[in-house]
């Protein structure tokens, strides 16, 4: 089977995997919010919100330098001792990681007035977390797309029917929610790891393995720092200046447009960025195109996404329109930015340019919440406006950003960037 083929074959299991398993985890967190109502649900949003950041604390960078190791391996004898590193020190650090937020997790609550079931979730969600952050980024450089395809749906399959299960017998509380997460994505791991033993590709550790892989790991986790603020400050924000129940709304409203528009764009990131690596300045220009066109539809469907998905979690879960409307511009544009952002990925230079971008956006953000909540004028609302206004400015900077990317390739061609 030739590259491409092999490429194009992947990219189709990974797509079709993604979508499947991207429904069903949507399906459960319907579900769990409807059973839960906002304020339950809020508890167990803020506790993947921890979670989610403990496990950057725990990869650590290793998934992209791992997977980048095993690509660029000359002896491929040694990459089952690469998978192999990767897999222990990513293990040790969420277990350690997890003892640690247990052992605090009453004190930590009493003073900053987190429910204790969240911080309990989130040490509890730290090593399916960071195991699934890593074979993520791994199981694809080891050319198993296929297994981890077929795996992905199984997680959310397996937590709709556990969720259906409580809900039948009256034991939906956000503890039994959080640990239903745990153990299916226990199981799911075990699957997949059974299958890597199998295949011979997950070998014992070494010290040398990781130093190898530690010295792009620290670079790798610079730029997932980078853009941290934005992804997180409005929750954290929302449920320490407000409540679980707004932020239980806040996260039912963002499910339904930013993280499906993030979803989206990672499936497609996938398929798009060989594109424009391989066509250059034909492809930028396509792409550019498709984000102007996909802006104002892009809107409409959100903010009919959003209104149903509201409908099926429930009468409790009722947004102002101004907050609907809000997050379908929010859910648009940020689906816009992310098929721009895979032109300057593609292009170092402008991905270093861009880095230094979000650090300033990251800042301009916190600063806007710090200064709504030193006015008390922090609302659902005026939070939704800040982030989407900090987004309209980065579509403008990232249009020109591509555009400087597209004269570059054109000026000096494929084959000098390539060298590069």
């Amino acid at each position: 089977m030739s590259t491409s083929t092999e490429w194009r074959t992947g990219a189709s299991w990974s797509l079709s995997g993604g979508v499947l398993a991207g429904a069903l985890m949507y399906a459960a967190t319907l579900v769990s919010g409807r059973i839960l109502g906002p304020e339950g649900f809020g508890e167990v949003a803020f506790a993947v919100v921890l979670a989610q950041l403990g496990t950057i604390a725990c990869v650590r960078g290793f998934d992209f330098a791992a997977a980048r190791a095993i690509v660029l391996s000359k002896r491929r004898q040694e990459v089952p001792t690469l998978v192999g590193t990767a897999y222990a020190v990513v293990s040790a650090n969420a277990i350690g990681a997890g003892l640690v937020l247990c052992l605090i997790a009453t004190p930590l609550a009493a003073s900053v007035g987190w429910a204790r079931v969240s911080i309990i979730g989130a040490a509890a969600l730290l090593l399916p977390a960071s195991l699934k952050a890593l074979h993520e980024r791994v199981v694809p450089a080891l050319g198993m797309t296929r297994a981890l395809a077929t795996v992905r749906p199984l997680e959310g399959a397996l937590l709709l029917v556990a969720l259906l299960g409580l809900f039948l017998a009256s034991g939906v509380r956000p503890s039994t929610v959080l640990a239903a997460m745990v153990v299916c994505s226990l199981v799911v791991l075990g699957v997949l790891i059974a299958v890597m033993r199998r295949r011979r590709v997950l070998g014992r550790p070494s010290r040398r393995a990781h130093r190898d892989i530690g010295k792009y790991a620290g670079v790798v986790l610079a730029l997932t720092l980078a853009p941290l603020p934005l992804q997180y400050a409005d929750r954290i924000v929302v449920q320490q200046s407000l409540s679980d129940t707004d932020l239980g709304l806040y996260v039912a409203c963002a499910t339904a447009t930013q993280v499906v528009a993030s979803q989206v764009v990672s499936l497609l990131s996938g398929v798009l960025l060989p594109g424009v690596l391989q066509d250059g300045p034909s492809a930028i220009a396509k792409l550019r195109r498709w984000a102007a066109v996909a802006l104002l539809p892009g809107v409409a469907l959100f903010g009919v996404a959003l209104t149903a998905s509201l409908w099926l979690f429930g009468s409790a879960f009722q947004p102002s329109r101004a907050l609907v409307a809000l997050f379908a511009c929010l859910g648009a544009v940020q689906l816009v930015n992310g098929l721009l952002h895979v032109i300057v990925i593609a292009e170092p230079r402008s991905a270093r340019l861009d880095v230094r971008m979000t650090l300033a956006r990251s800042a301009v953000f916190v600063t806007a919440l710090l200064v709504l909540v030193q006015r008390d004028a922090l609302t659902l609302e005026s939070v939704v406006a800040t982030l989407l206004i900090v987004e309209l400015i980065h579509t403008v900077l990232l249009a020109w950003l591509t555009s400087r990317t597209a004269r570059l390739w054109a000026g000096e061609g494929m084959d000098t960037h390539a060298e590069r």
